[in-house]
């Protein structure tokens, strides 16, 4: 799991993947 921020997706794709596991910790926002 070692995708960049910025994905052809877009960087909310792979920062929504990151909050949906809490490995970015900034689900509280």
């Amino acid at each position: 799991m070692a995708r960049p921020l910025v994905s052809p997706r877009g960087p909310v794709a792979d920062v929504g993947a990151l909050e949906a596991q809490g490995a970015d910790g900034s689900r509280a926002r």
